[in-house]
């Protein structure tokens, strides 16, 4: 995908950012020691997840993507910039913060069934020092970006969504100027404090819950507060 100018656009993708790892094989039998499957493992898998999914994606579409979100100082971390390199996506914007650990989703998977999932993963804000580097992150790929992505799964990297967003975007930059598209990925709790951005995108559950309807009505075209179901705003 190609800029006005001929090169590759370049999009900032800012958010949470996780490993997702999948852990395969068949059951025959039940244990004896519990009413639970036994698994024979046959091999593991990991993929990135959430921000850095979203980043891989915009890489496969031609862009050049800047990618700004928090790891631990872990294997997983290790495993999931060797992940992202493979696939085109710079690593050099990662902030590691040594308080908490790189988010991770092992699934534990035989055939199509899925019977449990194992989440690592520290609540609540980056630390202090982890936080601040994450901003400066943040402006250094705005202030070349084309497109910029926040994508919020709420784990920590914008627990404050309107005092982190306000912090990145302090300084002028050229993603205040006229052309910049912005999209943000909001979770339900942060749907009414996003401003500025061209996209909001909603999974329609996290759709349905600040505006206390639900996915059936969505399903069937019910237009709310002038926004139709296929997200154009309407005259009321």
């Amino acid at each position: 995908m190609l800029s006005e100018k001929g090169t590759r656009k370049i999009v900032a993708v800012i958010g949470d950012i996780m490993i997702d790892r999948y852990l395969t094989g068949r059951v025959d039998r039940i244990s004896p020691e519990a009413p639970v499957p036994v698994l024979l493992h046959s091999h593991d898998r990991a993929v990135a997840g959430g921000a850095a999914n979203v980043a891989v994606n915009i890489v496969a579409l031609g862009c050049e993507v800047k990618l700004v979100g928090a790891v631990g100082n872990d294997q997983d971390a290790e495993d999931l910039r060797r992940i992202l390199a493979e696939a085109g996506v710079s690593t050099t914007l990662l902030v590691t913060d040594h308080s908490r650990p790189t988010i991770s989703k092992t699934r534990v998977v035989s055939g199509r069934q899925q019977f449990f999932r194992i989440d690592r993963e520290f609540p609540g804000r980056l630390s202090a020092e982890a936080e601040d580097d994450l901003i400066r992150a943040a402006r250094a790929a705005i202030a070349e970006a084309e497109v910029v992505v926040l994508s919020d799964y709420a784990k920590g990297v914008f627990s404050d969504q309107r005092h982190r967003t306000q912090r990145i975007q302090r300084k002028p930059s050229p993603s205040n100027r006229a052309g910049v598209q912005r999209e943000s990925q909001v979770p339900d709790t942060d749907f009414f404090r996003i401003e500025g951005f061209h996209i909001v995108d909603q999974n329609p559950h996290s759709f349905c819950v600040p505006f206390e309807i639900s996915i059936y009505r969505i399903q069937q075209g019910i237009y709310v507060d002038g926004i139709g179901p296929t997200g154009q705003h309407l005259k009321t």
